[in-house]
């Protein structure tokens, strides 16, 4: 069989931003969103349940050893809106 989903081109947008809090730390922080390829109910199905989301993300980094060593770390949390599936 063949499931045709319908998917239309989207667009991700995105914004982030760096700030060096003094010479060892530095912080960043991001904004996204994301348009689903699936344009409604009737197309989504259980194998690809695809929504518009929301990225939020926040990272940090501190140099051990200023540019010989150094560690990073970052989160990401991503708000998917809900997405029901009408088949």
């Amino acid at each position: 069989t063949t499931v045709p989903y319908h998917w239309r081109d989207t667009w991700r947008f995105s914004a982030g931003a760096t700030y060096r809090i003094s010479d060892a730390w530095l912080v960043r922080g991001g904004l996204a969103h994301y348009q689903s390829a699936i344009r409604d109910d009737a197309d989504r199905g259980a194998r690809l349940p695809d929504a518009p989301k929301l990225w939020f993300t926040l990272g940090a980094r501190y140099d051990w050893k200023p540019g010989d060593l150094w560690f990073d770390a970052a989160l990401t949390y991503v708000d998917a809106q809900d997405a029901s599936i009408r088949q």
